[in-house]
């Protein structure tokens, strides 16, 4: 047996398949490997624990992380892998795995194996890893048995603690009760993971299921450090998949993990206590489908529904049929729907998700409003796994493109199937050349994105979005902007310290500031003649709201070529049965566009704020803009070069009074963030 996977950043999309092929006969695991530090050390990890092995045989295969050769003439894995098979073809049964590497890598080596009766596809779902055979000219699947909780734990090394307490805590029995919802035999209870102490785990084979009851008294810190370990993969021992559920009574508590996590938090509010316990039947089924130990695998019978411009849009890409999904990062299917700009476009998406279903309903009257680059917008729900492309019937005198870069591997691997059995072009978007590219080579498209204003409108659950100003195209020179970026300057080149700012004076050479109650005062005296009387520039600056230090980074932005900018982003949270006013999430204070580059700003010019805590929260409040938006932290009085924190790149005084410094920043941001396709 031969089980072939190309080593991407999730290990555990590697090794939870390995651990669930029968361990019969001679095994030879073939890694597809790019020169990438991360992906050296998943090689690394994954030879140490095949070692002593010896019906294991570890074939390592160097490629390149793009679709053509490396300098070091690596190939692409689409043609390393085709060069393998072919040198193996004979009777030995050979495993592609789907769910290692990247999606536009996966679409490539699909359509070379389909060549290959022999070989079968792995697909790490959440609840398991299913086989596809594609042999006879049908597809047919089945289940592999799953490892076991603690096999995972222990090959991915993750630090866990068991508590010795009295079983389930109370609180979280009574809820369970309320919902009418039992935990599996096998849970594990009171489990403390990577220093979070969990009241129950679920196994789902290639997933796990935490819970946490969150205390009234839990700290603010406290909640933002469970949400950045949950959401972020590499500060959570790089699980595969996993879902989180918050049981809290405090209904501000639960906005706040299912909106600063993007929703990839769960939360529950419960009310009352003892015997009076109660929950609304919206939480009630959030915690029953949390602990239920089944999937729903398909719909039976799709159905779909159709958006058709007002306007001339249909006459855009004549006789061109774009398919594509739609998931919780809604920008990569922006970018493809603007990018392509189909007569017809085919969006397939989950049902049962409310974001996803949310940007769903958005696009649909968007399309009819004729605000989507496309004539005709055609929603399609589908299953878990997509299989239902299978048997879409196909246009005959049509052009079919698909692009492979929104959704999961199995999208990937039906759409790539779907566009092999119709004739299409498989395409995928490149975040670094900003176009969008054939897997062949032959076409290369340009990436076009909505403005900002579009953007929110189509992926923010609300139905407003409040913003203080917006901004786009040439800005013209800001005298009173221009004053602080100058005042700030000095600060620097006379080698003053910025902890000097926020005393009562401060004197620079010609420049002069002095604080009052609620704002401060630059007063700008020039050398004049003998004899004269200087003339004096006096700006003043309120600093109570802080609007200030956000002009000035807005400013400075558009200085450096930023198409678009909004300043104070509220999207409005609105909850059910809310009887109050419209609350809003976290604010955003810049939110600002570089060509198909998102940038989200937090600005802090206070005297005591905290660094580290601020740059998780633009990293938290960022993620609900989706993972490819950049956080980016403007912290007054970092004194140095920009530094990193987590995901957030910050900046202070130093960077922000220069342009060009300002610019390679904004590069080595996006270049930090992005991923290739």
């Amino acid at each position: 047996m031969i089980y072939m996977s190309i080593v991407g950043h999730q290990i555990m999309a590697i090794l939870n398949p390995l651990l669930s092929l029968p361990r019969q006969g001679k095994r030879t695991l073939v890694l597809f490997v790019t020169h990438d530090g991360k992906t050296t050390q998943h090689v690394e990890t994954i030879r140490n624990k095949t070692e002593g092995q010896t019906d294991i045989e570890l074939k390592i295969i160097p490629i390149s992380s793009s679709l053509s050769p490396d300098s070091e003439k690596n190939p692409p894995a689409h043609i390393a892998v085709d060069n393998f098979v072919r040198q193996v073809q004979g009777e030995q049964e050979i495993f592609f795995n789907l769910g290692g590497g990247m999606n536009f890598q996966i679409a490539a080596c699909v359509g070379r194996l389909a060549q290959y009766s022999n070989v079968k596809y792995l697909y790490p779902d959440f609840y398991g890893t299913k086989v596809y055979d594609t042999s006879g000219g049908n597809l047919s699947s089945r289940n592999l048995d799953i490892p076991k909780m603690d096999d995972i734990f222990s090959l991915q090394k993750v630090k866990t603690k068991r508590i010795k307490t009295a079983g389930l805590d109370q609180t979280v029995s009574r809820i369970l009760k309320v919902c009418s919802a039992a935990l599996p035999r096998d849970a594990e209870l009171n489990v403390e993971v990577e220093g979070i102490v969990f009241d129950f785990i679920i196994n789902r084979a290639n997933s796990f299921s935490f819970c946490k009851l969150i205390r009234p008294k839990t700290s603010l810190a406290d909640i933002r450090e469970i949400i950045g370990k949950s959401v972020n993969r590499t500060e959570f021992a790089e699980l595969f998949h996993r879902r989180i559920l918050i049981l809290t009574s405090s209904r501000i508590v639960a906005e706040r993990f299912v909106t600063e996590s993007q929703g990839k938090i769960a939360a529950a509010q419960y009310h009352g206590y003892s015997e009076n316990m109660g929950m609304d039947q919206e939480y009630q089924n959030i915690v029953r489908k949390f602990v239920a130990n089944s999937q729903s695998t398909g719909l039976s019978r799709p159905s779909s529904e159709v958006a058709i411009s007002q306007s001339g849009n249909a006459k855009k890409g004549a006789n061109k049929i774009l398919y594509v999904f739609l998931g919780r990062e809604v920008l990569p299917t922006l970018k493809a729907i603007w990018s392509h700009r189909a007569a017809k476009t085919w969006l397939f998406y989950t049902p049962g998700d409310r974001r996803v279903e949310f940007c769903k309903d958005r696009l649909l009257k968007a399309a009819r409003n004729s605000i989507l680059p496309t004539g005709e917008l055609t929603c399609v729900p589908v299953g878990f796994h997509a299989e239902e492309l299978e048997k879409i019937d196909l246009p005959q005198r049509d052009c079919i493109e698909v692009n492979v870069t929104p959704g999961t591997k199995a999208h990937t691997f039906f759409l790539t199937r779907l566009a092999l059995r119709g004739g299409g072009k498989i395409m995928s978007i490149n975040n670094q050349s900003g176009q969008i590219e054939a897997i062949d080579g032959s076409v290369r498209l340009g990436v076009k994105v909505p403005t900002l204003k579009q953007f929110l409108h189509l992926s923010v659950e609300s139905r407003h979005t409040a913003s203080k100003k917006s901004m786009s195209g040439t800005y013209a020179k800001n005298y009173s902007m221009e004053y602080l970026l100058e005042f700030f300057s000095k600060i620097s080149e006379e080698g003053k310290h910025i902890g000097e700012f926020y005393k009562e004076s401060m004197c620079l050479h010609e420049i002069k500031m002095t604080r009052q109650p609620n704002k401060f005062t630059l007063t700008f005296t020039p050398g004049g003649k003998s004899g004269e009387t200087p003339a004096q520039t006096v700006q003043n600056y309120n600093t109570s709201p802080n609007d200030w230090f956000e002009e000035l980074v807005s400013y400075v932005l558009l200085q450096s070529d930023a198409e678009e900018i909004m300043q104070g982003v509220r999207p409005l949270w609105l909850t059910p049965n809310c009887d109050g006013p419209r609350r809003h999430r976290s604010e955003l204070d810049v939110l600002c566009r570089f060509g198909q580059v998102l940038y989200c700003i937090s600005c802090k010019s206070g005297k005591t704020e905290p660094m580290g805590a601020s740059a998780i929260e633009i990293q938290n409040v960022s993620a609900a803009f989706g993972r490819f938006a950049v956080p980016l932290l403007a912290f007054l009085k970092h004194p140095g070069d920009p530094k990193k924190i987590g995901k957030t790149w910050v900046f202070g005084y130093k960077t922000f009074t220069s342009f060009d410094a300002m610019k390679r920043l904004l590069e080595r941001a996006r270049e930090d963030l992005a991923t290739t396709y």
